[in-house]
Parts: C-alpha cells; structure tokens; sequence
C-alpha cells in the first residue's frame, strides 16, 4: 500500500549515464503525490534504440530516506530486457538532485537531476 510521497520528491527527475564510446542509459522518475511512482528507461548507441522499459512502484515508507516497493515491469522492448527490481530508496541530496540506491547496498547509487 502506498503512502503519500514528501512533497520536495513530488516530480519528473532524470538521469544520463553514458558507457564510452557512445552508450547513452537514461532513466526518468516520476514521483507523485500520492505515492505512485513510474521510472521509465531506454539505452541508445547514438543512432538506434537498444532497448525501451517502463516500470512501476510506489512510495512505502515517506522517511528519510523514502523508500520504494519492489518495481514491477509494465512495458519492454524487446520486453526480455526489462527485469522487476529490488525495494530501493530515494534521498534528497539538494532541491534539484535525489539519489536512488538499492535498500541493501546491491545497487550502484544513481543521481537524478529535477527537470518537472
């Protein structure tokens, strides 16, 4: 069940990890009021699409640090390419980036930047 989401979080941020020599991983993370949250992300090489994912969670605990339920898959392609996710957690680093990292340490922490 989702309990509402701190107000500072509610928003659109995004992420941008590039692989040299030209792998572009983004990641977009909506956090609604309500404690919804959609992460959509794609990874490209420059010119084509290597794969598209959308997933879903919501907020469980509102913290600090807020935590997330496990993400479920709600779209792929090809859809072998998206997996569920573990429970993660998001922190408020300043007004305009938040860190994700997994609850127990098995994820490399992501920084988001605010873009809506």
């Amino acid at each position: 069940m989702a309990v509402d989401a701190p107000q500072e979080l509610v928003g659109t941020w995004q992420s941008m990890v590039r692989t040299p020599p030209a792998i572009y991983d983004t990641r977009t993370l909506t956090v609604h009021e309500d404690g919804s949250v959609e992460l959509t992300g794609s990874r490209t090489n420059g010119t084509d699409t290597l794969y598209e994912c959308a997933w879903q969670m919501v907020v469980t605990d509102a913290g600090p640090p807020v935590k997330l339920s496990p993400s479920e898959v709600v779209s792929g392609k090809p859809a072998a390419s998206c997996s569920k996710g573990t429970a993660t957690t998001l922190t408020l680093v300043d007004a305009t980036h938040l860190m994700r990292d997994g609850v127990a340490g098995e994820k490399t922490p992501l920084t988001y930047e605010k873009v809506g």
